[in-house]
C-alpha cells in the first residue's frame, strides 16, 4: 500500500468517493436501456441524483487540492514537476479507459476523434466518445491545470481570479456569442479557483470534526442537485434585469456550453461542502449552513405548491440532511464516521470509477440479457457494482502506483 501524504485528507477523499458515486448512479439511471435493456424499476428512477453538480464538485476539490499542494513561490523550476505529476495522475488510467471504451463502442469514429480523445482535445476540436461521454470534464480540468501555471507563477490573488474568469465569461458572452467554450471556460474556472480560494484563505480549522455535520451536507446535495431555489431565483432576477439568463440555445453542442451562468446557483452548496469536509472553520459558520439548509426546504415547499409528484424522494434526502444536523445521539456520530471511513475508500478510486464506469455499462449492453422484473434487474446491477469497483480497485491501487513509480524512477 502507498504511503499517503501528510497533506492526505480522508474527509476530502470520502467527498470526491460520494461525488464520484452520485455520478455512477445518475448515468446508470439515465441511461436506462444500458443495464438490463427494457427494464428498470420505478422506484430507481425517483433516485437519480444530479451527476452535474458532483462535477462542479469535483471543480472544486481539484482546486482546492492544486491549491493545497502547489508552493507559493511557484517559480520556472516548479513548472515541469508540476506538469508532471499531473499528468502521471490523470494519463496512464484515462489511456486504458479510452482503449476499453473503444473496444465496447458499436460506433465507428474517424482516426481524428480517436486520436483528439487520447490527447484532451475533446470537446475542443473533436466530439467526446459517446460511451464515456464523462471524459468531457477531463478536457477542462486540463485546461485549468494549464491556465493555473501563470497563476502560480505571477502570483495571481486566486480571489481576483476568481472574480475575473466569471466576468471573462460574461464578456465572451456578450462580445463574442459564436464561441461559447470560451464562456464555459471562463464559469469552470471560476469555479475551479473557488477551490484555491479555500486552500489559500481559509486556514483556520474546527477544533473537532463533527461526522454528523458532514453526513448531512451529503444528503443537502443529493436535494439541492434537483430542487434548487436559487437556480430558480438567478434565472428570474437576470431575465429580469438583463432580458436574458446567459445561456445558449440548446443547438450549440451542450459540452461546449457545459459550466453554464445558472450553474452558480449551485456555487455557495460544493464551496460550503467543501469548507466542511475540509474542516475549515470561518466566521457565521453555521449560520450560512442553516440558511442553505433553508433554502432547501424552501424549494422542495414551493415544488408542493406547484403539484410536483417528483419531489418526494428529494424530501426524504431534505429530512435526513436535518436530521443528522440536529442530532444529538453518540451511536449518529459514531455512525456518521464510519460512513464517512468508507467513503474515502471509495474517494480512493473514484478517478478511475468515473472514467470507467460508463464503457462498462455500454459492455453490460451489448451482452443481450434481457429482462423483465426486479430479481433479474437486482442480479445484473450487483454484477455491474462489483465489476466496476474490482477494475477501478485495480486500476487505482495495483496499477496506478505502479506507473508512478516506473516514471519517477525513470528519472533518477
Amino acid at each position: 500500500m502507498t504511503r499517503r501524504s501528510h497533506l492526505f485528507d480522508y474527509n476530502l477523499e470520502s467527498l470526491r468517493g460520494f461525488a464520484a458515486l452520485f455520478v455512477v448512479v445518475h448515468h446508470m439511471i439515465y441511461y436506462e436501456d444500458k443495464l438490463m435493456p427494457g427494464y428498470i424499476p420505478v422506484q430507481l428512477k425517483l433516485l437519480e441524483p444530479s451527476g452535474h453538480v458532483s462535477v462542479l464538485m469535483f471543480f472544486v476539490i481539484s482546486g482546492y487540492v492544486i491549491g493545497l499542494t502547489t508552493p507559493i513561490e511557484f517559480t520556472k523550476k516548479n513548472i515541469y514537476p508540476y506538469l508532471k505529476k499531473r499528468f502521471v495522475r490523470l494519463y496512464p488510467i484515462y489511456f486504458i479507459s479510452i482503449v476499453f471504451t473503444l473496444a465496447v463502442s458499436k460506433e465507428t469514429y474517424s482516426w481524428e476523434v480517436i486520436l483528439g480523445n487520447f490527447t484532451f482535445l475533446k470537446v475542443l476540436l473533436v466530439p467526446v466518445l459517446l460511451e464515456n461521454n464523462p471524459i468531457w470534464s477531463l478536457h477542462y480540468e486540463v485546461v485549468f491545470y494549464l491556465l493555473f501555471i501563470p497563476m502560480a507563477y505571477f502570483r495571481w490573488n486566486a480571489k481576483v481570479v476568481m472574480l475575473g474568469a466569471f466576468l471573462w465569461g460574461v464578456l465572451i458572452y456578450y462580445c463574442l456569442t459564436d464561441y461559447p467554450l470560451l464562456t464555459s471556460y471562463g464559469f469552470g474556472f471560476s469555479f475551479w479557483c473557488s477551490g484555491v480560494v479555500i486552500a489559500r484563505s481559509f486556514t483556520v480549522k474546527v477544533k473537532q470534526i463533527n461526522y454528523s455535520l458532514l453526513i448531512s451536507a451529503v444528503f443537502l446535495l443529493l436535494c439541492v442537485g434537483n430542487t434548487n431555489f436559487l437556480t430558480k431565483l438567478l434565472y428570474n432576477v437576470t431575465k429580469q434585469v438583463f432580458h436574458h439568463y446567459f445561456d445558449y440555445p440548446d443547438s450549440v453542442d451542450w459540452y461546449h456550453r457545459a459550466i453554464s451562468f445558472l450553474d452558480f446557483s449551485y456555487a455557495p452548496y460544493c464551496i460550503m461542502v467543501v469548507l466542511l469536509f475540509t474542516g475549515k472553520e470561518f466566521k457565521y459558520r453555521m449560520s450560512i449552513y442553516y440558511l442553505l439548509q433553508g433554502l432547501s426546504i424552501l424549494s422542495l415547499l414551493f415544488l408542493f405548491w406547484q403539484g410536483n409528484q417528483d419531489v418526494y424522494i428529494f424530501t426524504i434526502y431534505a429530512l435526513i440532511s436535518l436530521l443528522f444536523l440536529v442530532n444529538s445521539f453518540s451511536w449518529v456520530e459514531v455512525l456518521s464516521q464510519k460512513i464517512i471511513h468508507y467513503g474515502s475508500w471509495i474517494g480512493g478510486i473514484s478517478y478511475s470509477l468515473y472514467i470507467i464506469h460508463l464503457p462498462l455499462l455500454h459492455l453490460f449492453e451489448r451482452l443481450n440479457w434481457i429482462g423483465d422484473n426486479t430479481e433479474q434487474f437486482m442480479i445484473r446491477l450487483g454484477t455491474y457494482g462489483v465489476l466496476t469497483i474490482l477494475i477501478s480497485f485495480i486500476l487505482e491501487i495495483k496499477f496506478q502506483p505502479w506507473i508512478s513509480s516506473f516514471f519517477y524512477n525513470q528519472s533518477k
